[in-house]
């Protein structure tokens, strides 16, 4: 799958190579992911809050619908499904991480979470247990409940990219400018160490 920036949405067989779908949107794609099972396809772009997710394989519009974020020109940086396919987690340039129940669909987030309405959140990611993984501009690493409510905060510049170990909600790993991967280990209060120190090996 690949997002670009003139709106252009494809998703690309790797068995063949070959462009199975496309679609071109009215602003530039700035997250593109597919549920844990595979059935869906959510989209979120610059400038517009509206989050978009297909039906796979037939790549037709399932739902449409506003993140809940600030403003309806928000961009959303990531979003994310949870493991159980019933949920969605975005995160956006105003500073919100916001949740909504997808299946059923739900008219209304289920929790609006702002950090920082100042900055950027840049990256957000489910555990397996609901948690959800941050950072942002406010160059903070964090963990959300599965509620909502902050449970442990690191300070960590540069910060692009988060994930947690898998099938874990105790370990989270952010991807930094300084070309190392940082590990927030929430079993010592959050502790920051270095898990990858960059180079070549």
């Amino acid at each position: 799958m690949t997002a670009a920036a003139s709106g252009k949405l494809s998703v690309i067989s790797f068995a063949t190579s070959n462009v199975v779908w496309s679609d071109t949107l009215s602003n530039d794609v700035y997250t593109a992911k597919f549920s844990k099972n595979g059935n869906w396809l959510g989209v979120g772009q610059m400038g517009s809050d509206t989050i978009r997710i297909y039906n796979v394989p037939s790549f037709t519009l399932n739902m449409s619908f506003s993140a809940g974020h600030a403003s309806s020109s928000t961009t959303i940086n990531e979003l994310d499904f949870s493991y159980d396919n019933t949920k969605i987690v975005t995160c956006g340039s105003d500073g919100y991480v916001n949740q909504r129940t997808i299946s059923p669909f739900s008219a209304t987030t289920d929790w609006r979470t702002a950090i920082d309405n100042t900055k950027s959140i840049v990256s957000c990611k489910y555990a397996s247990s609901g948690k959800v993984g941050i950072s942002g501009t406010d160059n903070n690493m964090r963990i959300l409940r599965s509620w909502g409510s902050i449970q442990s905060t690191q300070s960590k510049n540069g910060v692009k990219d988060v994930d947690f170990r898998a099938y874990s909600d105790v370990f989270l790993y952010g991807a930094c400018t300084d070309n190392k991967l940082y590990e927030m280990d929430t079993t010592s209060g959050g502790a920051i160490r270095t898990a990858y120190n960059g180079g070549d090996e």
